[in-house]
C-alpha cells in the first residue's frame, strides 16, 4: 500500500516496495543410549535470506534527483550491491550418566542463531537520502545486518534424597555475539549518521539450584533458586541512542545489562486430597478432591544506571547526567505470592472444577521500572531538590498532588491483587 491507503503495484515501487524475506530451519534430533550413558544429538540449519540489496559502502553514501519523478531524492544505482544469503549450522548435544546409584550428571552444549528484528533491517530508500541531505541527526536501519549468535554451555548434577525427594544443582554460561547497537559514523558522507549494527558482545552466567517433592502425604513442591550475571557491551538496540544523539564516544567496555537480575527464585506447595477422603456430609465426600496450591517467586531488582536527579514530568532536559557507574545500581526486591483453590466433583458423568485464583494475594506494589534518579518507581526525588521546593512554594498541595499523579506511571509496577472465579470441565 501507498502512503494514502491504496493498494500500490510493486513494481512502480522498486526497492519501495514491500519487503519478501525467507526465513527457513531444519532441525534433526536423535536419543542414543548405551547402557548408562544417554545422548541427546541435534543439528538445526537456519536460513536467511532479506531479500533486498545490502548497501556496498555506509559511510559513502550517493544520493540522486529525479527530476522526472518530480524531484524526488533517492539512493544512487551505484551504492546497492547483492546481500548475503545467510546460513549456519547449529549443533546441539546433551549427555548424562550416572556417577553413584542416586547422583546423575547431565550436561548440554549449543549454538542458536536469531534472526535480526525486521525492523532494523529494511529502509525506504527514499527516507534514507532525505535523511542525508536534512542536515540534522538522524537513525537508519541496516540492511547488511547478520544473525545474532549463542553459545550455551550446561552442567550439573542430580541427587536423590530418599525416595520423593531430589535436588539439582546447575551451572551454565551463555555467550551472545552480534547484539545489534547504535553506532555513529563519524567519518560518513555527505553528513555523519547513526546506524544499526552488529558490534555488541554479552554473557549470561549463572548457577541454579532446584528441590523437587514428589506428592508425599498429600504434598508435593519445589523450590528454586538462581544466581546469576549478565553483562555486555549493551543491553539492546538502542542502548546508546543518547551517546550517538550527542555525538558522544561509543562505549566498548562490558557492564551489567538491563536485565541483570542477581537472585531469583520461587517455592511452590501443593496440597491435594484424595476422592476418597474426609467424613461424609450431605452425603457426599466433600473435603475429597480438594486442592490448595501456593505460589511465592521472587527476586532482587534489576540493574540500572544512577544518575542525577532531574524532573521525570517536565520537558526540557538533553538526557540523564549519570552520577555512578554503568548498571551498577539496581532497584528494589519483588515478591508475589498467589493461590489456587479448587473442589473436583462429578455431576452427570462430568467432571467439573470449580476454582478460586488469587493473583498477587498480597498486593505487593512490584517495582518493574524505576526512576533512575531515586531507585524508586513512584518518586523521582525532584521535589526535595531547590528547584522543586520552587515548585512547591509556588503551587502548594495542589501542585504536589498533580506532580506526584503524573509520576505515577501504571507500566512501572505489576499487576495490582486480581481474584478470578472459575469453572472448567473434562468430557
Amino acid at each position: 500500500y501507498d502512503i494514502f491507503g491504496n493498494e500500490a503495484d510493486d513494481s512502480e515501487l522498486g526497492r519501495n516496495a514491500a519487503k519478501h524475506p525467507k526465513i527457513a530451519a531444519i532441525y534433526l534430533q536423535d536419543k542414543i543410549e548405551l547402557k548408562d550413558l544417554v545422548l541427546n544429538l541435534g543439528l538445526r540449519w537456519d536460513y536467511f535470506d532479506p531479500a533486498y540489496d545490502g548497501i556496498a559502502d555506509v559511510e559513502r553514501v550517493t544520493t540522486v534527483t529525479n527530476t522526472a519523478a518530480g524531484s524526488i531524492t533517492d539512493l544512487a544505482e551505484e551504492n546497492f550491491t547483492d546481500n548475503e544469503k545467510r546460513s549456519s549450522f547449529s549443533p546441539r548435544v546433551g549427555v548424562s550418566f550416572p556417577v553413584s546409584d542416586r547422583t546423575v550428571f547431565h550436561g548440554q552444549y549449543g549454538k542458536f542463531v536469531q534472526t535480526p528484528e525486521l525492523q532494523r533491517l529494511y529502509v525506504s530508500t527514499i527516507q534514507y537520502a532525505w535523511n542525508l541531505q536534512s542536515g540534522n541527526f538522524f537513525t537508519n536501519e541496516n540492511p547488511n545486518l547478520a544473525p545474532i549468535r549463542t553459545t550455551a554451555y550446561e552442567v550439573g548434577f542430580r541427587h536423590q534424597l530418599g525416595d520423593n525427594a531430589a535436588v539439582d544443582v546447575t551451572a551454565y554460561y551463555k555467550e551472545i555475539r552480534d547484539y545489534v547497537r547504535l553506532r555513529n559514523l563519524d567519518f560518513a558522507q555527505p553528513i555523519p549518521y547513526a546506524l544499526y549494527t552488529n558490534e555488541d558482545y554479552g554473557t549470561v552466567k549463572g548457577t541454579s539450584v532446584t528441590f523437587t517433592l514428589r506428592r508425599t502425604n498429600r504434598f508435593s513442591g519445589t523450590a528454586n533458586y538462581t544466581l546469576q550475571y549478565a553483562a555486555g557491551t549493551g543491553s539492546d538496540a538502542n542502548t546508546f541512542y543518547n551517546i550517538a544523539w550527542q555525538q558522544g564516544r561509543d562505549p566498548t567496555f562490558v557492564a551489567p545489562l538491563d536485565f541483570d537480575q542477581r537472585h531469583t527464585g520461587s517455592v511452590n506447595v501443593d496440597f491435594r486430597t484424595n476422592k476418597e477422603d474426609g467424613p461424609m456430609i450431605l452425603g457426599g465426600k466433600l473435603l475429597g478432591n480438594v486442592g490448595l496450591n501456593l505460589l511465592l517467586t521472587f527476586g532482587s531488582g534489576l540493574s540500572y544506571t544512577p544518575v542525577r536527579v532531574q524532573t521525570e514530568v517536565f520537558g526540557g532536559t538533553s538526557g540523564y547526567f549519570p552520577i555512578g557507574q554503568v548498571g551498577s545500581a539496581t532497584g528494589p526486591w519483588t515478591y508475589q505470592l498467589d493461590m489456587k483453590f479448587d473442589k473436583t466433583f462429578t455431576l452427570s458423568g462430568l467432571d467439573l472444577t470449580a476454582y478460586l485464583w488469587a493473583i498477587n494475594l498480597t498486593n505487593a506494589l512490584n517495582a518493574s521500572w524505576v526512576y533512575p534518579g531515586t531507585g524508586e518507581p513512584d518518586n523521582d526525588g525532584y521535589l526535595d531538590t531547590v528547584a522543586g521546593q520552587n515548585f512547591v512554594n509556588q503551587w502548594g498541595a495542589n501542585g504536589v498532588a498533580l506532580y506526584q499523579f503524573l509520576l505515577r506511571n501504571p507500566f512501572m509496577v505489576g499487576p495490582p491483587r486480581q481474584l478470578r472465579l472459575g469453572l472448567q470441565f473434562n468430557l
